[in-house]
């Protein structure tokens, strides 16, 4: 019998740390070029006392890959959603929103989800009119769970990931 496997989306603007949430998620600092529309990192987890193979989907969002982007969408299990915390890049919260009207579009059904704030540089943290914003967005969704992670701090950057994996996979 195979092992039984899990597909989680990684989805957010450029520059919202999409790419090291996969790959703390697949304990490596492997990466490949950029403009690449899907990298892919896997991790073996315990789940519901069977051994799977959780895999994290990390999607460009760039627009060369609109046409191609959907047919990634496909059983997917859950989606965890990324924008950057530092005060220029506020509007990638609000990108958040059109990735997952493309993904219900495509898939017709929008998989358990969480949102992962994240700083990627020291220093990077919400303003409080931000912070309002954000507990906005998530109100409105719902109440989903989110968590903050600072990249600069590599060690708590991991644990905050894990910690959003176990969340997301407890809502499976």
């Amino acid at each position: 019998m195979p092992d039984p496997s899990m597909k989680i989306l990684v989805v957010g603007a450029r520059y919202t740390g999409k790419g090291a949430v996969g790959r703390a998620w697949g304990r490596t600092d492997a990466d490949l070029p950029t403009l690449q529309p899907v990298i892919l990192y896997e991790r073996k987890v315990n789940f519901k006392g069977i051994p799977t193979r959780v895999v994290s989907w990390v999607l460009s969002y760039d627009p060369e890959f609109a046409t191609l982007r959907r047919h990634f969408y496909y059983a997917a299990q859950g989606i965890i959603l990324t924008f950057n915390l530092s005060a220029s890049h506020q509007d990638t919260l609000d990108r958040v929103e059109e990735y997952l009207v493309e993904i219900k579009r495509e898939i017709g059904t929008r998989p358990p989800q969480i949102l992962v704030g994240i700083a990627l540089k020291p220093g990077d943290a919400p303003s409080p009119s931000f912070r309002d914003q954000i507990r906005g967005w998530i109100a409105a969704h719902d109440s989903l769970p989110y968590f903050e992670a600072d990249l600069t701090k590599p060690t708590e950057f991991t644990q905050t990931i894990d910690n959003a994996f176990a969340s997301l996979l407890s809502r499976l």
